[in-house]
């Protein structure tokens, strides 16, 4: 089965209109000045993490050793 010919019978059903509705580009916008908008999470957060995690491995040792 080759797939130029059945690309036609996936959209049998639906009628011209419903394709056409399906079909249509929405403009779309986005509110970059949003009060209270989240912090992207960037490497430098992800550096501070794990040297938090080290040092309170660290003292956790030193507390059970």
């Amino acid at each position: 089965m080759k797939l130029g010919n059945n690309n036609n019978s996936i959209f049998s059903v639906l009628s011209n209109n419903s394709l056409q509705q399906l079909t249509t580009q929405v403009a779309e916008t986005l509110a970059t000045d949003v009060m209270g908008a989240k912090k992207i999470f960037s490497a430098a957060d992800l550096w501070k993490v794990q040297r938090m995690r080290r040092a309170r491995n660290t003292r956790r040792e030193l507390v059970l050793g």
